[in-house]
């Protein structure tokens, strides 16, 4: 592992939870401390690390439990690692052995490790779940490495798309009309439509595509026309774009109420499994489908991909946004 990608994956896992598995660590060594040497009727390992593969094994199903879409690659990675902190814990506690019992050295460290069930049942059976913030952070490496790596590519050059016209996505209606004047990619892989040329929206849209998390992302003026779409799992995007419209108006006439009160800038909603976020930048909306996480990582990239738009947005239209949007992008027929 280089040191950038150590450096990228550290960011990634929080201060509460490096003291949070400070905090388990520290009850793990020192719970088998206070019944230690009761063994609760088992008996006394015979070998050092007979059982090391049904522990990997075991690991790895509780992190696909965690993740169902981590690659084998990932699962094998957080096992391994996990495995590593299970042995640190027996070796800790193998050395208390040694101070608070008077016992050899080697000998204590032999029960700490691999020979004290009821301490090494404790320790195998918590430590997934203590090393899961790592876990969470292996797996989402990839997808920020290579956002690193895009930007480093991108250069300059990205800079000077951001003057190039826009391509904004077209409902079906508008293009059956107009199929020969939209020059849109669709990339069926990602289910990302872009234009030759990317902009701010697609470009906003896209990043936010790469979280495993988000079924639909997409960009919509104030007239409802689409500006860039991101769509996973057959999402249909013309059910879903209305909605930032109607939503906004019905807010708004509740807010209207007290004189106190602003428009919106954001809206967030739960529903079930779901998870409904309508960011409000300038004169257009971000809307983000996504399966409900507790992920912080998908909330710091809608932030980013709103502070896209709004960047976007400023150096194409300048501080007055253009009227009639609908008219610069659809053709009259």
């Amino acid at each position: 592992m280089t040191s950038v990608e150590w450096w990228d994956r550290k960011m990634t896992v929080s201060n509460r939870n490096i003291v949070h598995v400070w905090l388990f660590s520290t009850f793990l060594v020192l719970v088998p401390m206070l019944y230690f040497p009761s063994k609760f009727g088992m008996e006394l390992a015979t070998g050092s690390f007979t059982y090391s593969m049904f522990e990997v094994v075991f690991y790895g199903i509780i992190f696909y439990v965690f993740r169902p879409n981590s690659t084998l690659l990932q699962l094998l990675a957080g096992a391994g690692m996990t495995f590593l902190y299970r042995i640190v814990l027996g070796t800790i506690f193998g050395a208390l052995l040694s101070v608070f019992f008077y016992m050899d050295f080697s000998v204590s460290l032999a029960l700490g490790i691999s020979r004290y069930l009821p301490a090494i049942a404790l320790h195998v059976i918590i430590s997934p779940f203590v090393m899961r913030p790592f876990f969470l952070a292996i797996v989402d490496l990839p997808v920020r490495m290579h956002r690193r790596h895009e930007r480093r590519a991108s250069g300059p050059a990205a800079g000077k798309r951001q003057d190039e016209p826009t391509a904004p996505y077209y409902p079906k209606s508008a293009k059956s009309r107009n199929a020969g004047d939209t020059g849109l990619v669709s990339e069926s892989r990602t289910g990302i439509t872009i234009g030759q040329d990317i902009d701010g929206f697609c470009r906003a849209v896209r990043y936010l595509g790469e979280h495993h998390a988000v079924l639909l992302a997409t960009v919509v003026d104030r007239e409802g026309l689409t500006m860039a779409k991101f769509v996973r799992g057959g999402f249909d995007i013309e059910s879903w774009a209305p909605l930032t419209l109607l939503l906004h108006e019905a807010n708004g006439t509740v807010l209207k109420r007290n004189s106190e009160l602003s428009a919106l800038d954001q809206i967030d909603l739960t529903f079930g499994r779901r998870r409904l976020v309508i960011v409000r930048v300038e004169d257009f909306d971000l809307l983000v489908v996504s399966n409900h996480e507790d992920d912080e990582l998908l909330r710091i990239r809608t932030a980013q991909a709103a502070d896209m738009i709004k960047k976007y947005t400023s150096e194409r239209y300048g501080t007055s946004m253009p009227s009639g949007t609908e008219e610069r992008y659809v053709s009259n027929t």
